[in-house]
């Protein structure tokens, strides 16, 4: 998935050319619902091209987030079980957990004094779910102390198991 950044004196953008040409009845299901854990966006049609542009304002990347953090067992819970959480929304309104982009840079993080949560964005186009980057994120930033468990969490996640599974580890 290719996106840029627009960022204007009130609200900050992520656009991605293209991405709905393949929504199908997740496209309605999207225009009739407010899905409270997906990125909110509109379309433009620029020379017949869609751009579907991502409204971040005040969201942090899941990666910068963490780069800021020291990163204890306690947050990688934290993170996987919120993703969980995000999951779990999506499938309720049937939309295709393939369809959402689960990479470290594409997760947003609303953090306030109210609420940690995760958002996602849907990117029917991108066809790709995976916690590979995830898992290899933290294993590159952990202290040496938790470096044996990341390799078990990675492992664990290269076998196929479940995000439940992670969150169990």
């Amino acid at each position: 998935m290719d996106y840029k950044f627009k960022r204007d004196l009130k609200n900050s953008f992520m656009i991605v050319e293209s991405g709905f040409e393949n929504a199908g009845y997740e496209k309605n299901i999207l225009r009739y619902n407010d899905i409270d854990v997906l990125v909110p966006f509109h379309t433009v049609e620029i020379n017949n091209v869609t751009q579907v542009w991502y409204d971040i304002t005040g969201l942090v990347s899941l990666k910068d987030y963490l780069m800021q953090q020291t990163i204890t067992y306690e947050l990688m819970r934290k993170v996987f079980l919120y993703l969980k959480i995000a999951i779990d929304e999506t499938e309720r309104f049937l939309i295709d957990v393939n369809h959402l982009s689960i990479d470290i840079d594409t997760i947003f993080v609303v953090k306030n004094d109210m609420e940690w949560k995760l958002m996602l964005i849907y990117c029917p186009d991108n066809n790709q779910s995976s916690l590979d980057n995830i898992l290899e994120f933290f294993m590159d930033n952990v202290s040496k102390e938790m470096m044996d468990f990341c390799f078990k969490l990675y492992d664990s996640g290269i076998e196929g198991n479940t995000i439940e599974g992670i969150i169990n580890l």
